[in-house]
């Protein structure tokens, strides 16, 4: 008990008891609020990370989208320089030429057309994987959203009503401790 103990004889011990409880209680109610401020700055740091988080996501999509149109354009012109390569290969197997250095050029050619083909593949792949990020960027915007929502509405409903009806069961504890002085003062 902090503050010096009553001396009055008979009631001393009780108002020590109602001393001892009122200042335990106010303990409590202000640990409590120490843990309901350092919610709420934990609640408003989360909101503006997510904040933040969305904007990053929003130039994700962005550039995601951008190199998505990119890829597709290197795409058409590769399945074009594939189809006059394929055009020109065909062209020279057809030519029956039996000259060594044909040959050799025949071979680079094909290999050549077997990188393009499987280098456009790759890019298939890439733009693919571009165009599924696209949902999933979305997606975790959302949820984001929906976070901050939820985080607005513990801040703004929540957290007041615990503290009312913290503060209600504050005034009825004190109420509780004049009660219970009275009635043994009375007795």
């Amino acid at each position: 008990v902090s503050g010096p103990k009553s001396k009055i004889p008979v009631i001393g011990a009780l108002l020590n008891k109602i001393r001892r409880r009122a200042s335990d209680f106010s303990a409590h109610f202000d640990t409590t609020r120490d843990q309901i401020n350092k919610l709420m700055t934990t609640v408003s740091n989360t909101q503006t990370n997510l904040d933040t988080r969305n904007q990053q996501l929003d130039g994700m999509f962005d550039a995601v989208k951008h190199e998505h149109w990119l890829l597709g354009i290197h795409i058409a012109a590769g399945r074009l320089r594939l189809a006059e390569m394929r055009e020109e290969l065909d062209g020279m197997k057809a030519n029956d030429s039996a000259a060594p250095t044909d040959a050799i050029s025949i071979a680079e050619l094909d290999a050549g057309v077997a990188e393009l083909d499987k280098r456009l593949g790759d890019l298939l792949a890439l733009q693919h994987s571009a165009m599924q990020c696209l949902p999933m960027i979305r997606l975790l915007q959302g949820n984001n959203s929906t976070l901050k929502s939820k985080f607005h509405a513990i801040r703004e409903i929540t957290i007041p009503a615990w503290e009312r009806q913290f503060m209600l069961r504050v005034a009825l504890a004190e109420q509780n401790n004049a009660v219970e002085l009275a009635g043994r003062i009375d007795d």
